[in-house]
């Protein structure tokens, strides 16, 4: 019970940090074609989501999930980090990773919410079965995960 509840906490703090990278594309958007004060919002704003990678592998962690999800939220952490990298070194070629960075970042926090939301359904015994699927076990190879 302990463990779904993580696993379901991991899946909101994935989707939270997706919602956040869109509103930091919407404050680029501002400072460039609205007032360039926005830009400062920008900076603050990803700095202050910073702490949500670590608190979802935290999460991940606690909530006993599998190595692979591990392995995406570390990678999801990894990114985060290059995000700052890329924005205060380098030349203006490096310094533009961090756009499209942003959309992986984007992108994996989606998969991730996606994926930690299905194993706490999958861990609660509430997981939906599509009609006319083969039940796990049958001997079908589509039914094999």
């Amino acid at each position: 019970m302990i463990t779904t509840g993580l696993r379901l906490g991991a899946a909101t703090a994935a989707w939270l940090f997706a919602g956040c990278v869109v509103v930091q594309v919407f404050l680029v958007g501002l400072g460039l074609f609205e007032a360039g004060t926005y830009l400062g919002t920008h900076a603050a704003f990803g700095t202050s989501i910073g702490i949500l990678p670590v608190i979802l592998v935290l999460l991940v962690i606690a909530g006993r999930c599998p190595v692979w999800l591990f392995g995406l939220t570390a990678l999801l952490l990894g990114l985060s980090a290059l995000q700052f990298i890329f924005v205060h070194y380098g030349p203006g070629s490096i310094r533009a990773l961090h756009l499209v960075n942003a959309f992986a970042l984007l992108g994996l926090a989606l998969l991730v919410g996606g994926r930690a939301r299905t194993l706490a359904r999958r861990s609660s015994g509430t997981a939906t079965v599509m009609a006319g699927a083969p039940e796990r076990g049958s001997g079908s190879p589509i039914a094999r995960t």
